[in-house]
C-alpha cells in the first residue's frame, strides 16, 4: 500500500506526525510510545489534506509532499523502489517507511529450523542440503521463502538502507528499530534467547559474518523498523 497526499506549503509536518503516531498505536504492543528517534516535535502549523490515494507503488504518478509505505517494501528491489519513491517527493518532501528486518531470528520467510537464525545464518544452497536432511517439508518452498525479502536480491541493513537510500536522492532523517518481546513462531524473543544457557550469539554472529560482514547484535534483536527520509 501506498498513501501520497498534496498539503499546503509548509504545513506537511503535523500530517506526517499524526500518520507516523497511528502506525505506531497500530503495530506496537504499548501505543502511545515516543515518535521517532531524532523527529523534531515543534512544527508549526497545520495539515490541510487535498488527497488521499491507494495504488500500486510502481504504478503512482504525481508527486507528493508526504509519502508513506506500511509491510511493503520487503516485496521490492531497493535499487528499483527508491528512486520511484523519489520520484513521488516534491523538493524536501517526506517518505515514512515501516517494513520487517531479515535478521530477526524469525522473519516473514517463516524459515524455522532446530537452530536459531537459520536463515541468517545459511546460503540458500547450505540451507537446501540442512532441509534435505531435517526439515524435508520446507523444500517444496524453500527457494520462495528465502527469496522473500527484496527479491532475493538484497538481505540489507540498516546501514545499507541509509547508504541506499543516500545514492538516490533520499536523506535519512529519522529511524526506529522494532524489537519485538514475543513471536508467535519461537519460544524465545531476544533478549530472552541471548539468556538461555544454550545459546551463544557469538557463534550466530561467526556464522552470519561469512555471508554479510557487517551484521551486529542489535540487528539480532530487530524484528522491523520505520524510517524517514526527505527528499534531497
Amino acid at each position: 500500500m501506498i498513501r501520497g497526499v498534496e498539503v499546503h506549503t509548509g504545513e506537511k509536518a503535523e500530517l506526517v506526525r499524526t500518520a507516523i503516531h497511528a502506525q505506531k498505536y497500530a503495530a506496537d504492543h504499548f501505543p502511545g510510545t515516543p515518535l521517532l528517534t531524532g523527529m523534531v516535535k515543534d512544527f508549526p502549523g497545520s495539515s490541510a489534506l487535498d488527497a488521499n490515494l491507494h495504488m500500486n507503488v510502481l504504478d503512482a504518478q504525481g508527486t507528493y509532499d508526504f509519502v508513506m509505505t506500511v509491510s511493503c517494501l520487503d516485496f521490492f528491489d531497493l535499487n528499483e523502489i527508491l528512486p520511484k519513491v523519489r520520484s513521488l517527493l516534491n523538493p524536501f518532501g517526506l517518505f515514512y517507511g515501516q517494513l520487517g528486518y531479515w535478521w530477526f531470528p524469525v522473519n516473514a520467510t517463516g524459515i524455522v529450523a532446530h537452530f536459531p537464525y537459520a536463515a541468517q545464518r545459511l546460503s540458500l544452497d547450505d540451507l537446501g542440503r540442512y532441509c534435505t536432511q531435517y526439515q524435508p517439508e520446507f523444500l517444496p518452498s524453500l527457494k520462495q521463502r528465502y527469496n522473500y525479502h527484496h527479491q532475493g536480491k538484497h538481505h540489507p541493513t540498516l546501514t545499507d538502507w541509509f547508504a541506499l537510500a543516500r545514492k538516490h536522492g533520499l536523506k535519512p532523517i529519522a529511524f526506529e528499530r522494532v524489537m519485538p518481546k514475543a513471536h508467535q513462531r519461537i519460544r524465545d524473543c531476544p533478549p530472552a534467547m541471548f539468556k538461555q544457557p544454550w545459546f551463544d550469539h557469538g557463534e550466530v554472529l561467526r556464522d552470519i559474518h561469512h555471508l554479510k560482514l557487517d551484521v551486529t547484535v542489535e540487528d539480532l534483536f530487530t524484528g522491523g523498523f520505520r524510517v524517514v527520509f526527505m527528499a534531497a
